[in-house]
């Protein structure tokens, strides 16, 4: 029989039975010892972590919890008796419970909160929740900052066509405006004007926020591992309770120092993780943020019709052919004219679209939100009834394995006493065997002499 099958020692004391009724004391005696010896320190070990904390079911249930449930319990047992225990499949399958149970209740929380984004997102973004409709809103956008630089250029054209002929006041009230709008040009010259550049631009800010997002989840990961280091720490002084020489204020202090820890890691990953929700919802929204201002625009555009004003006072005094000129920019801005206003019933449609949308996706997400209720109130009952499952079942699996080798070192301890005791029958036996024998002898000897004996008499 292989050595490391569970049937082994049971076999040993089965050898040593078989060895008892053949009369072979000493080798009986010692295969009883070789189980004696195996087993009986298995046994004090798996004692001694039964008995290290008070509750020990609530001690197996905590360790598990500290290790996010994915800690192997069976390796606590002692190596050799490891083949005994069913500890990780029944604790495996009770976990996998206890994990769909949070699952499902992380999956209610994470989708209460998708549903509060969404609602919050229809509220203050509004645009930015329907992509599609967001991207065509985007390239009016794009049309309306291209309308806006060329009536920047029309302007600079009547100003060199117009501006000689201004009187000293009116060039110095030109050059003013001309300055004031400076800051508003150079913000507007950094929209995007065509399709190509919108992509660019959301490229640039998207890969800016994935650099953000990375050194997010790099911190998250230090975190988790900070949270090992603590969970260590709480097993060490849970499995060396009795070995140190600790006061009960000194443990005290120092665990509250690790929980202490423990509550700012968790504070710093809820913020983490806000962090980086708020960094996807930018990802996504980037087109809103690249699809150029409508007040920066309007005001741009007001600063150039002041100049134009201006500059129109003194066109009648031009020549022939820049009036020519002054007239084809006419055209051209009567044509741009009518593209924004075509810009501008597009825009408005989309709005319109985005609140029917908003509208019906707002009432979709209240439903569910309601739904979400009753689930999370579900599994908050389910999860409250099966606390304290995992640690139960490790538990009474661990007494099982204690129990199996408390049973094999007592049948070796009744071999041994069974062998000292039949031996002391053998013994015995042979002494009374050896005794009938010689009084036998020595009756046969007096009736063997019994005559000589009266001759002498």
């Amino acid at each position: 029989m292989a050595e490391n099958s569970v049937l082994a020692p049971e076999a040993q004391i089965l050898q040593g039975t078989l060895l008892l009724k053949l009369k072979k004391y000493d080798e009986a005696t010692e295969t009883y010892n070789v189980v004696i010896n195996t087993y009986a320190p298995v046994r004090d070990e798996i004692d001694a972590l039964l008995t290290v904390n008070k509750d020990p079911a609530k001690y197996f249930d905590d360790l598990i919890a500290r290790n996010e449930k994915t800690l192997d319990v069976a390796q606590l047992l002692p190596p050799a008796a490891l083949k005994w225990a069913t500890t990780q499949r029944e604790v495996s399958e009770a976990v996998g419970i206890i994990n769909n149970l949070e699952a499902g209740k992380n999956g209610v929380l994470e989708s209460q909160a998708i549903a509060a984004r969404i609602l919050k997102g229809l509220d203050e973004r509004g645009l930015e929740v329907f992509p599609v409709i967001q991207e065509g809103y985007t390239r009016a956008d794009a049309v309306d900052t291209a309308l806006t630089r060329a009536e920047e250029q029309l302007t600079q054209v009547e100003t060199e066509l117009l501006g000689k002929y201004l009187s000293p006041a009116q060039a110095q009230e030109l050059d003013r405006l001309r300055k004031e709008g400076s800051e508003l040009q150079a913000r507007i010259s950094t929209l995007p004007t065509t399709e190509e550049q919108v992509k660019e631009r959301k490229a640039r800010l998207q890969a800016k926020i994935d650099e953000l997002d990375r050194k997010a989840y790099q911190a998250l990961l230090d975190i988790q591992s900070q949270y090992a280091q603590l969970t260590a720490i709480q097993k060490y002084v849970d499995d060396t309770r009795k070995q140190r020489h600790n006061t009960p204020e000194e443990e005290k202090e120092f665990l509250e120092k690790v929980n202490l820890e423990r509550k700012g890691l968790e504070a710093t990953e809820a913020e983490l993780t806000k962090v980086r929700a708020d960094l996807q919802d930018e990802k996504n929204n980037a087109d809103a943020a690249i699809g150029g201002e409508e007040t920066l625009r309007r005001e741009y555009e007001a600063s150039l019709g002041k100049q134009r004003d201006i500059l129109m006072k003194s066109r009648g005094s031009v020549p022939n052919d820049a009036t020519q000129v002054m007239l084809r920019a006419d055209v051209i801005r009567a044509d741009a004219s009518s593209l924004r206003d075509r810009v501008a019933t597009a825009k408005s449609t989309l709005r319109e679209r985005v609140q029917k949308r908003a509208a019906k996706l707002r009432e979709m997400v209240q439903a569910e939100q309601a739904l979400l209720t009753g689930y999370g109130n579900e599994v908050a009952s389910t999860s409250s009834q099966a606390k304290g499952l995992v640690g139960r079942i490790a538990f009474d699996s661990f007494r099982r394995v204690r129990a199996s080798f408390y049973d094999l070192v007592l049948k070796a301890d009744v071999g041994v006493v069974d062998v000292a005791f039949t031996r002391k029958q053998d013994k015995t036996l042979e002494i009374q065997k050896l005794a009938n024998q010689k009084d036998r002898e020595l009756k046969a000897l007096d009736d063997e002499f019994k005559e000589v004996l009266k001759d002498v008499d």
